[in-house]
């Protein structure tokens, strides 16, 4: 019997969270949302369902699991934190659909004025909206959750994985 093609389940070897960090931040926008929402499905137990291109009336992602949604918005910015606008965005989104939980995915996180108003919303007697910030460095934590092999393919990079048996 020829096992050639059986993936051996492990983990993520250390050399290759570089590897991983490129392909992510080498991704083209779109490529960057269905990634995220891949791996917050399969690190939270969620169903996903990307947004069209254009058109996502606020946010990029909805996530589902038992009765509870979850909005994210996507930024593939390689250079800036993201603005206060991209948080007051995702926050209009959540409130017209009467969501409580969003995650704004990012490469470099926020800036301080995108942390301040996500502070007073937390604090808001008028709303009940959490929304968090998950950076580059976030992402790859929450890929060392997850069989390498299905990291390398939901990266884009099913061809650099190494097998190993």
């Amino acid at each position: 019997m020829n096992n050639h093609n059986v993936i051996t389940p492990r983990n993520l070897f250390i050399s290759e969270l570089a590897i991983i960090r490129n392909a992510i931040i080498n991704m083209e926008w779109r490529e960057f949302e269905i990634f995220s929402a891949k791996l917050f499905a399969f690190t939270g137990d969620y169903t996903y369902e990307v947004t069209p291109k254009t058109n996502d009336e606020g946010k990029d992602v909805i996530l589902k699991k038992k009765g509870e949604v979850v909005y994210l918005e996507c930024k593939h910015h390689s250079n800036n934190k993201i603005g206060r606008e991209v948080a007051q965005k995702l926050c209009g989104a959540m409130i017209a659909d009467n969501i409580s939980l969003g995650i704004i995915v990012t490469l470099n996180g926020a800036n301080n004025k995108c942390l301040e108003y996500l502070s007073k919303l937390e604090k808001s007697k008028i709303v009940s909206i959490s929304i968090r910030v998950v950076n580059l460095d976030d992402l790859i934590l929450k890929c060392l959750t997850l069989n390498a092999h299905t990291v390398f393919e939901m990266a884009g990079i099913p061809d650099k994985y190494v097998n190993v048996s």
